[in-house]
Protein backbone atom coordinates (compact mmCIF):
# COMPACT_ATOMS: atom_id res chain seq x y z
CA UNK A 1 0.00 0.00 0.00
CA UNK A 2 1.39 3.35 -0.79
CA UNK A 3 1.64 6.02 2.29
CA UNK A 4 1.81 9.63 2.83
CA UNK A 5 5.10 11.16 3.51
CA UNK A 6 5.63 12.02 6.87
CA UNK A 7 5.55 15.61 6.13
CA UNK A 8 2.94 17.38 7.59
CA UNK A 9 1.61 21.23 6.25
CA UNK A 10 -0.49 24.19 6.64
CA UNK A 11 -2.52 26.15 4.81
CA UNK A 12 -4.58 28.87 6.16
CA UNK A 13 -7.88 29.84 4.67
CA UNK A 14 -11.05 32.09 5.90
CA UNK A 15 -12.25 29.89 7.83
CA UNK A 16 -9.43 28.94 9.82
CA UNK A 17 -6.01 26.78 9.68
CA UNK A 18 -5.96 23.34 8.53
CA UNK A 19 -3.42 20.59 8.74
CA UNK A 20 -2.67 18.40 5.75
CA UNK A 21 -1.01 15.54 4.19
CA UNK A 22 0.28 15.24 0.58
CA UNK A 23 1.11 13.21 -1.85
CA UNK A 24 2.08 13.59 -5.78
CA UNK A 25 3.88 16.30 -8.03
CA UNK A 26 2.94 19.57 -7.67
CA UNK A 27 1.16 21.07 -10.14
CA UNK A 28 -0.80 18.50 -11.10
CA UNK A 29 -4.69 17.90 -10.93
CA UNK A 30 -5.43 18.06 -7.04
CA UNK A 31 -7.85 15.22 -5.39
CA UNK A 32 -9.07 16.71 -2.44
CA UNK A 33 -9.86 13.88 0.44
CA UNK A 34 -11.83 14.29 3.11
CA UNK A 35 -12.04 12.05 5.88
CA UNK A 36 -15.11 11.53 8.23
CA UNK A 37 -15.78 10.05 11.79
CA UNK A 38 -14.16 9.05 13.17
CA UNK A 39 -10.98 8.93 10.93
CA UNK A 40 -8.12 11.43 9.82
CA UNK A 41 -5.87 11.53 6.00
CA UNK A 42 -4.50 8.44 6.62
CA UNK A 43 -8.00 6.76 5.77
CA UNK A 44 -7.67 7.63 2.16
CA UNK A 45 -4.30 5.60 1.93
CA UNK A 46 -5.72 2.19 0.55
CA UNK A 47 -6.72 4.02 -2.48
CA UNK A 48 -3.70 6.51 -2.30
CA UNK A 49 -2.28 4.17 -5.19
CA UNK A 50 -4.62 4.56 -7.56
CA UNK A 51 -4.86 8.23 -7.51
CA UNK A 52 -1.54 8.59 -7.65
CA UNK A 53 -1.23 6.49 -10.61
CA UNK A 54 -4.10 8.36 -12.29
CA UNK A 55 -2.00 11.16 -12.12
CA UNK A 56 -3.12 13.53 -9.50
CA UNK A 57 -1.73 15.34 -6.32
CA UNK A 58 -3.86 14.10 -3.52
CA UNK A 59 -4.55 16.48 -0.81
CA UNK A 60 -5.68 15.08 2.64
CA UNK A 61 -6.42 17.42 5.35
CA UNK A 62 -7.78 16.66 8.88
CA UNK A 63 -11.17 18.11 9.07
CA UNK A 64 -12.33 20.79 11.09
CA UNK A 65 -12.80 19.62 14.64
CA UNK A 66 -9.17 17.41 13.99
CA UNK A 67 -6.73 18.47 15.47
CA UNK A 68 -3.80 19.91 14.17
CA UNK A 69 -6.63 21.44 11.99
CA UNK A 70 -8.74 24.33 13.22
CA UNK A 71 -11.16 23.05 16.14
CA UNK A 72 -13.72 25.53 16.68
CA UNK A 73 -16.77 25.53 15.42
CA UNK A 74 -19.18 25.98 13.84
CA UNK A 75 -19.53 22.60 12.80
CA UNK A 76 -22.98 22.67 11.15
CA UNK A 77 -22.68 21.30 7.25
CA UNK A 78 -22.84 24.04 5.66
CA UNK A 79 -19.67 24.87 7.52
CA UNK A 80 -17.89 21.74 6.54
CA UNK A 81 -19.38 22.55 2.46
CA UNK A 82 -17.31 25.96 2.96
CA UNK A 83 -14.51 24.59 4.46
CA UNK A 84 -14.10 22.44 1.12
CA UNK A 85 -14.55 25.09 -0.94
CA UNK A 86 -11.99 27.05 0.59
CA UNK A 87 -9.30 24.27 0.32
CA UNK A 88 -10.33 23.71 -2.92
CA UNK A 89 -9.31 27.10 -3.88
CA UNK A 90 -6.46 27.25 -1.98
CA UNK A 91 -5.04 23.74 -3.78
CA UNK A 92 -6.29 23.99 -7.41
CA UNK A 93 -4.52 27.69 -7.76
CA UNK A 94 -8.11 28.88 -9.32
CA UNK A 95 -8.62 25.47 -10.99
CA UNK A 96 -10.85 22.90 -9.54
CA UNK A 97 -10.72 19.70 -7.68
CA UNK A 98 -11.54 16.03 -7.66
CA UNK A 99 -13.57 16.18 -4.40
CA UNK A 100 -13.61 12.89 -3.03
CA UNK A 101 -15.30 12.87 0.72
CA UNK A 102 -15.97 10.03 2.90
CA UNK A 103 -18.66 10.06 5.67
CA UNK A 104 -18.88 13.44 6.81
CA UNK A 105 -16.16 14.63 4.37
CA UNK A 106 -19.05 13.25 1.71
CA UNK A 107 -21.60 15.12 3.37
CA UNK A 108 -19.21 18.47 3.20
CA UNK A 109 -18.37 17.42 -0.56
CA UNK A 110 -22.46 17.55 -1.40
CA UNK A 111 -22.52 21.15 -0.02
CA UNK A 112 -19.39 21.82 -1.73
CA UNK A 113 -20.51 20.85 -5.24
CA UNK A 114 -24.08 22.76 -4.75
CA UNK A 115 -22.36 25.72 -3.88
CA UNK A 116 -19.41 26.08 -5.59
CA UNK A 117 -19.44 24.03 -8.70
CA UNK A 118 -16.22 26.47 -9.78
CA UNK A 119 -14.12 25.52 -7.71
CA UNK A 120 -15.11 21.31 -8.10
CA UNK A 121 -14.47 19.21 -11.01
CA UNK A 122 -16.45 16.30 -9.77
CA UNK A 123 -17.28 15.14 -6.60
CA UNK A 124 -17.11 11.40 -5.49
CA UNK A 125 -19.33 10.53 -2.35
CA UNK A 126 -18.73 7.73 0.07
CA UNK A 127 -21.18 5.87 2.07
CA UNK A 128 -23.58 9.06 2.61
CA UNK A 129 -25.53 10.27 -0.24
CA UNK A 130 -27.25 13.41 -0.75
CA UNK A 131 -28.86 15.13 2.40
CA UNK A 132 -32.28 15.80 1.09
CA UNK A 133 -32.37 11.52 0.07
CA UNK A 134 -31.27 10.62 3.14
CA UNK A 135 -34.25 12.78 4.86
CA UNK A 136 -36.51 12.11 2.68
CA UNK A 137 -35.89 7.96 2.77
CA UNK A 138 -35.96 8.22 6.58
CA UNK A 139 -39.54 8.42 6.41
CA UNK A 140 -39.88 5.45 3.91
CA UNK A 141 -37.56 3.97 5.61
CA UNK A 142 -37.86 4.33 9.73
CA UNK A 143 -35.73 1.53 10.57
CA UNK A 144 -32.48 3.56 9.56
CA UNK A 145 -33.17 5.18 13.14
CA UNK A 146 -31.71 2.24 14.74
CA UNK A 147 -28.42 2.23 12.62
CA UNK A 148 -28.37 5.84 13.57
CA UNK A 149 -28.80 5.88 17.09
CA UNK A 150 -25.39 6.99 17.97
CA UNK A 151 -26.09 10.41 16.24
CA UNK A 152 -28.84 10.95 18.86
CA UNK A 153 -26.27 9.80 21.88
CA UNK A 154 -23.48 12.10 20.06
CA UNK A 155 -25.45 15.12 20.58
CA UNK A 156 -25.72 14.29 24.33
CA UNK A 157 -23.27 16.71 26.66
CA UNK A 158 -20.12 15.56 27.71
CA UNK A 159 -21.08 12.05 28.38
CA UNK A 160 -20.30 10.68 24.87
CA UNK A 161 -16.91 11.87 25.13
CA UNK A 162 -16.38 10.41 28.09
CA UNK A 163 -17.66 7.02 26.84
CA UNK A 164 -15.60 6.95 23.79
CA UNK A 165 -12.64 7.98 25.41
CA UNK A 166 -12.74 4.97 27.68
CA UNK A 167 -10.02 2.51 27.96
CA UNK A 168 -7.67 4.49 25.17
CA UNK A 169 -10.67 4.91 22.94
CA UNK A 170 -11.08 1.21 22.44
CA UNK A 171 -14.88 2.01 21.39
CA UNK A 172 -13.46 3.35 17.98
CA UNK A 173 -11.50 0.06 17.34
CA UNK A 174 -14.68 -1.95 18.20
CA UNK A 175 -16.91 0.59 15.81
CA UNK A 176 -14.50 0.21 12.70
CA UNK A 177 -13.91 -3.52 13.27
CA UNK A 178 -18.04 -3.99 13.39
CA UNK A 179 -17.92 -1.62 10.31
CA UNK A 180 -15.78 -4.04 7.87
CA UNK A 181 -16.27 -6.92 5.81
CA UNK A 182 -15.18 -9.36 6.75
CA UNK A 183 -16.15 -7.91 10.56
CA UNK A 184 -13.13 -7.90 13.00
CA UNK A 185 -9.92 -6.70 11.11
CA UNK A 186 -7.90 -4.17 12.84
CA UNK A 187 -7.57 -0.37 11.46
CA UNK A 188 -4.21 0.02 10.08
CA UNK A 189 -3.26 3.41 11.94
CA UNK A 190 -5.43 3.01 15.62
CA UNK A 191 -2.35 4.78 17.35
CA UNK A 192 -2.42 7.61 15.33
CA UNK A 193 -6.02 8.06 15.32
CA UNK A 194 -6.38 7.52 19.26
CA UNK A 195 -4.10 10.28 19.55
CA UNK A 196 -5.96 12.49 17.18
CA UNK A 197 -9.10 12.17 19.23
CA UNK A 198 -7.61 12.71 22.23
CA UNK A 199 -6.25 15.92 21.39
CA UNK A 200 -9.73 16.81 19.63
CA UNK A 201 -12.35 16.04 21.97
CA UNK A 202 -15.26 16.86 21.96
CA UNK A 203 -14.24 18.75 18.18
CA UNK A 204 -15.48 15.37 16.45
CA UNK A 205 -18.51 15.49 17.71
CA UNK A 206 -19.64 18.81 16.84
CA UNK A 207 -21.00 18.01 13.41
CA UNK A 208 -23.57 15.40 15.27
CA UNK A 209 -23.99 18.09 17.44
CA UNK A 210 -24.91 20.89 15.34
CA UNK A 211 -27.02 18.91 13.04
CA UNK A 212 -30.10 20.33 14.85
CA UNK A 213 -29.08 23.63 13.34
CA UNK A 214 -27.73 22.69 10.45
CA UNK A 215 -30.26 20.89 8.08
CA UNK A 216 -30.28 20.52 4.59
CA UNK A 217 -31.21 23.93 2.91
CA UNK A 218 -34.09 23.56 0.76
CA UNK A 219 -31.84 24.11 -2.96
CA UNK A 220 -28.96 21.59 -2.55
CA UNK A 221 -28.58 20.76 -6.28
CA UNK A 222 -25.63 19.43 -7.73
CA UNK A 223 -24.16 20.64 -11.01
CA UNK A 224 -21.09 18.51 -11.24
CA UNK A 225 -20.45 15.10 -12.06
CA UNK A 226 -20.98 12.73 -9.10
CA UNK A 227 -20.11 9.92 -8.32
CA UNK A 228 -21.73 7.84 -5.29
CA UNK A 229 -20.31 4.45 -3.76
CA UNK A 230 -21.76 2.38 -0.80
CA UNK A 231 -21.16 -0.64 0.99
CA UNK A 232 -23.88 -3.13 0.68
CA UNK A 233 -22.47 -4.27 4.69
CA UNK A 234 -22.88 -0.42 5.69
CA UNK A 235 -24.26 -1.23 9.38
CA UNK A 236 -24.42 2.64 9.87
CA UNK A 237 -26.32 3.98 6.23
CA UNK A 238 -29.09 1.49 4.50
CA UNK A 239 -28.60 1.38 0.86
CA UNK A 240 -32.29 2.09 0.92
CA UNK A 241 -31.46 5.56 1.56
CA UNK A 242 -29.51 6.92 -1.28
CA UNK A 243 -32.61 6.24 -3.40
CA UNK A 244 -34.06 8.65 -5.68
CA UNK A 245 -30.95 10.75 -4.98
CA UNK A 246 -30.06 11.12 -8.56
CA UNK A 247 -33.10 14.00 -8.71
CA UNK A 248 -30.89 15.90 -6.95
CA UNK A 249 -27.85 16.05 -9.15
CA UNK A 250 -28.11 18.29 -12.62
CA UNK A 251 -25.54 16.94 -13.97
CA UNK A 252 -23.71 12.87 -15.07
CA UNK A 253 -24.36 10.79 -12.25
CA UNK A 254 -23.28 7.01 -11.68
CA UNK A 255 -23.43 5.07 -8.30
CA UNK A 256 -22.17 2.00 -7.24
CA UNK A 257 -23.16 -0.75 -4.49
CA UNK A 258 -20.30 -2.64 -3.36
CA UNK A 259 -21.95 -5.84 -2.17
CA UNK A 260 -18.96 -7.27 -0.54
CA UNK A 261 -17.92 -3.92 1.64
CA UNK A 262 -19.24 -2.35 4.79
CA UNK A 263 -19.06 1.76 5.47
CA UNK A 264 -15.45 2.03 5.37
CA UNK A 265 -15.47 0.03 1.83
CA UNK A 266 -12.40 2.08 0.67
CA UNK A 267 -10.50 0.29 2.98
CA UNK A 268 -12.57 -2.79 2.39
CA UNK A 269 -12.02 -3.27 -1.34
CA UNK A 270 -9.52 -0.63 -1.85
CA UNK A 271 -8.60 -2.43 -5.27
CA UNK A 272 -12.05 -1.82 -7.11
CA UNK A 273 -12.71 1.21 -5.30
CA UNK A 274 -9.94 3.15 -6.31
CA UNK A 275 -10.24 2.13 -9.93
CA UNK A 276 -13.81 3.14 -9.83
CA UNK A 277 -12.83 6.52 -8.89
CA UNK A 278 -10.19 7.15 -11.20
CA UNK A 279 -12.43 5.73 -13.87
CA UNK A 280 -15.03 8.11 -13.35
CA UNK A 281 -12.50 10.67 -12.69
CA UNK A 282 -10.86 10.07 -16.31
CA UNK A 283 -13.83 10.80 -17.81
CA UNK A 284 -15.25 13.48 -16.08
CA UNK A 285 -13.13 15.62 -13.67
CA UNK A 286 -10.25 16.61 -16.57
Amino acid sequence: MVRFGGARHEVTVEGGTFAYLDAGERGAPVALCLHGFPDHPRSFEPILGALLSAGYRVVAPWIRGYRPSVCTGPYDPARLGRDAVELAAAFADGGKVLLVGHDWGAVAGWYAAARAPDRIAALVALAVPHPHAFLRNLRRHPQQLMRSWYVGFFQLPWLPERLLAAHDFAAVDRLYRASTVPPGRPLPYLDELVETLRRSMPGPLGPYRALPRGKAPRALVVRVPTLYLAGGHDPAVAVEMAEGQARYVEATFESQVFENAGHFLHHDLPAEVGERIVRFARRWAR
